[in-house]
């Protein structure tokens, strides 16, 4: 969980440990719980990308538009962008992009002190949020042939983290989506610090405040071959 940035599932874990998926599973949760007790203090400053992003399976329509966007999770995406190299990471689960969700993000997690970060957003208007805390805000419509350009460590951050889900766990969870972007987030902010990442990692664990298994949900019993073949 520490070294690999692909992460690991609690199947790969338990037959390497011989161990209990579900016993495996709440380990790992609370490992990363640790994770996020560790990047609470985390907050971004200089220039800021700030953008939303859609986590979940495609739906498709029958007339061969866009997909649908109902029933995906959407998450609010900090990124410090220095240069053509991106900083620290910020990724949070939001309910809408309205002015109220993000407000309470950008207060937490942006440098206050002193103000007059620099903000690089879309057209959305909520993202003016940024100008009453202080801040300085570039916004206007991107083209999608020029996201890439425009908002690239964004870009960047969210291709990787969905390359995470699909090629870790196969799937988007939405029930713990935000532990795994917690984790996610967690290895990037650290990734220059190669060597000392596990060492890292033991003292967010040792410094976290305790957590309790009845508040880390195990996961369902999965059928045998011959349960699924009955059904």
């Amino acid at each position: 969980m520490a070294h690999d940035k692909g992460g690991a599932s609690a199947l790969r874990i338990s037959k390497q440990l011989g161990m209990h998926r579900s016993t495996v599973s709440v380990i790992m949760h609370k490992i990363r719980i640790g994770m996020a007790h560790r990047e609470e203090n985390l907050t971004l400053a200089g220039f800021i990308e700030m953008d939303e992003a859609f986590f979940g399976g495609r739906t498709k329509r029958n007339n061969g538009e866009k997909p649908l966007t109902k029933d995906k999770v959407q998450v609010l995406i900090l990124v410090e962008s220095e240069g053509s190299q991106a900083g620290n990471l910020v990724m949070k689960v939001i309910e809408t992009n309205q002015y109220d969700d993000l407000k309470s993000i950008v207060e937490e997690k942006v440098e206050s002190d002193p103000p007059g970060q620099w903000f690089r957003a879309d057209g959305w208007g909520a993202h003016h949020v940024v100008i009453q805390f202080g801040h300085r805000l570039k916004m206007g419509h991107i083209p999608k042939g020029l996201q890439d350009k425009e908002m690239r460590c964004v870009s960047l951050a969210v291709s990787h983290a969905k390359q995470f889900f699909k090629g870790t766990f196969h799937h988007f969870c939405k029930i713990h989506i935000q532990r795994y972007l917690d984790e996610f987030c967690y290895r990037w902010n650290r990734r220059h610090l190669e060597r000392q990442l596990a060492s890292h990692l033991i003292a967010a664990c040792v410094l976290s405040p305790p957590v309790l298994c009845s508040a880390v949900p195990r996961p369902r019993p999965q059928p045998d071959a011959d349960n699924r073949l009955a059904a």
